[in-house]
């Protein structure tokens, strides 16, 4: 059985330029799933989100949970948590309480660990994330600017004044 060398040599050209054309796909395919495009669900999303903030990218794992959240939901909610990380480290306390908010509603974290996550420190003093952290209903976002806006006061005609301010009561004499 005699070969011929040019068909042979064409045969494996080929089969050669169709595996290229299969590792080109695969390259385009594994950039875009790099990029955002192509990401299964939110928790690929989370694990490049996470990635970014431990590179500390904030902003661009910010943008890229957030462009996610658009067209697709976080039933884990811990997107949810890596954002209200990075909006906290870039200082945009609306959208860390906002997700902070999401993720413990979502059972992603406890009140425990939003109190003691270093990163959310910027936003640990506003009464609106200690109210969340305490399972209060939080005050709207004006609640921010005045931290006595969450105060209450209330008569009780044998004992005096009672004034609670979120988890906090005490009865003060007439």
């Amino acid at each position: 059985m005699k070969f011929n060398s040019k068909l042979v040599h064409a045969s494996a050209l080929a089969a050669m330029v169709g595996l290229m054309s299969l590792q080109v796909g695969c390259d385009e395919h594994a950039g875009a799933k790099i990029s955002g495009a192509f990401f299964a669900d939110a928790q690929d999303v989370t694990a490049s989100v996470n990635g970014k903030i431990s590179e500390g990218k904030f902003k661009e794992a910010q943008d890229e949970g957030i462009a996610f959240l658009n067209d697709h939901e976080d039933k884990s909610g811990q997107l949810a948590w890596a954002l209200a990380k990075a909006s906290a480290k870039l200082g945009n306390h609306d959208l860390a309480i906002k997700y902070a908010g999401e993720a413990f509603k979502a059972g992603a974290v406890s009140n425990v660990q939003l109190m003691s996550e270093p990163m959310l420190e910027p936003v640990r003093t506003d009464i609106r994330f200690t109210s969340l952290a305490a399972g209060i209903d939080a005050p709207g976002p004006d609640a921010a600017a005045s931290p006595a806006a969450s105060a209450s006061g209330a008569v009780n005609a044998t004992a005096g004044v009672e004034a609670s301010a979120g988890d906090v009561s005490v009865m003060l004499p007439d």
